[in-house]
Formats: C-alpha cells, structure tokens, sequence
C-alpha cells in the first residue's frame, strides 16, 4: 500500500511539472504570435498622428508679424543699476529690519 501511495505522489508531481512546462510554452507561441503586429500597429497608430497633425498645420495660416524700429532708444537702461529689493533702513512687518 505504501509503495502504491508513494507511486502515486511520484505521477501526481510529474503530473503537475508537465502542466507547468505546457502551459509555459503555449503562453510562449501566444506572445511570438502577437508581437510581431504589436509593432506594425504601433508604427501605423504614429503615422496617423502625424498624419493629423500635419494636415492640421497645412490648414493653418501664418499670420505676419510686423517689425516696428524703436523710435527713442535710450542707452542708459543698459548702464542702470535696477532697484534693490530692499531700502536701507526698512523694517518689516515681522518686527525684522534691514542694515547694511
């Protein structure tokens, strides 16, 4: 009875391997099935979004721009200092003041 038991656990095992290898080969044809036209449906998706967008920028008209020359330039903005943040002096709401 004992052998019989063990000869049984022994198939069942062999059993269950043989099931995993199965169904790790048919979950393998199915992804080599699928792949090659996952990248073909890719490419095709891209071309018609550019396709689109390229139609959506041939309607688009280009609006001119005009150019205007500066009638009064003045120079000095290039040598002044801008304004500090903060004046000597100050304090602020917080009780804080600033010294040099």
């Amino acid at each position: 009875a004992a052998a019989a038991v063990l000869s049984a656990q022994g198939l069942s095992r062999y059993i269950a391997i043989r099931v995993v290898e199965i169904l790790g080969q048919m979950a393998q044809r199915q992804t080599e099935n699928t792949q090659p036209f996952a990248e073909d449906v890719e490419a095709a998706g891209a071309l018609a979004a550019l396709a689109l967008v390229n139609e959506k920028l041939a309607k688009k008209q280009p609006r001119p721009v005009e150019v205007k020359p500066i009638e009064n330039p003045t120079p000095a903005l290039a040598t002044e200092r801008p304004a500090p943040a903060y004046s000597i002096g100050h304090t602020y709401s917080n009780g804080h003041s600033v010294t040099e």
